[in-house]
């Protein structure tokens, strides 16, 4: 709505688990990869929401049900306390070559949300086509708009004291600096200013292993957002903008 992002009202829909499993997806993958199996400890705090490495088919929890939300994300159907403990199979696909098989299908509806805009300032959609011009490709343009975010602009926390009154035309305009929420919303709003469908996404990166105990860590800094783009040749395809943090980071 310009100036956050939030998913349709749309129907939900409630999981129940038969004998503590849940089967999350029924479809064989069309592509390569590899399927996975592992643990995932939340803490209680996090635990508003499923997360997964890979697309999850399988989930053994305790949990009575989950939801499925519109945009197939999960989250528990009942409050959590304590430390939230499920397990999952999931498929990791490989990269995709754009062209070597064709894309999962997407129904029209969720394309064209992808699409929605709200009313912009003006120089958004003109810097949306001065980026993609002479391109003829989806990837192509998605490629030189993430390159234009990451070489152009500085990653920081730090922000102003009073809130822009136009959140995106301050980032792109005037500050030239932000966090990823920043930079993924401006790469998902000027993809859609060309009509290239693209949605903000949230979750982890990074995170610490710990060789002792064989557990991934992963804190509330590891948290981050970036842009998936549905590209007609390859499908969903996902795009960092955010350039590295300059800061230099304790070893």
């Amino acid at each position: 709505d310009g100036r956050r992002w939030y998913n349709p009202p749309e129907p939900r829909t409630l999981l129940p688990a038969e004998d503590r499993l849940l089967t999350l997806a029924r479809n064989a993958p069309i592509q390569g990869g590899r399927r996975l199996s592992y643990e995932v400890m939340l803490d209680s705090s996090a635990a508003d929401a499923l997360f997964f490495a890979g697309a999850p088919e399988l989930l053994w929890t305790s949990l009575p049900a989950v939801i499925r939300e519109p945009n197939e994300s999960f989250r528990p159907a009942t409050p959590v306390t304590g430390i939230l403990r499920y397990g999952v199979h999931a498929f990791l696909p490989d990269p995709v070559a754009p062209g070597a098989l064709p894309p999962r299908p997407v129904p029209y509806e969720v394309l064209a949300c992808c699409r929605d805009l709200p009313p912009l300032d003006p120089r958004i959609p003109a810097l949306a086509r001065q980026l993609a011009q002479g391109f003829t490709s989806a990837h192509a343009c998605a490629l030189a708009i993430e390159r234009y975010l990451r070489a152009n602009y500085r990653y920081t926390t730090k922000l102003p004291d009073k809130a822009p009154a136009d959140p995106l035309a301050w980032f792109l305009f005037e500050g030239r600096e932000g966090h990823c929420e920043y930079f993924a919303s401006a790469m998902a709003v000027l993809l859609r200013a060309v009509g290239i469908p693209s949605r903000l996404i949230t979750g982890f990166q990074g995170g610490v292993y710990n060789p002792v105990s064989g557990w991934h860590v992963l804190r509330a800094s590891d948290a981050h957002a970036w842009v998936e783009a549905y590209l007609p040749a390859i499908g969903w395809t996902a795009f960092d903008p955010t350039p590295p943090d300059p800061r230099p980071h304790p070893a």
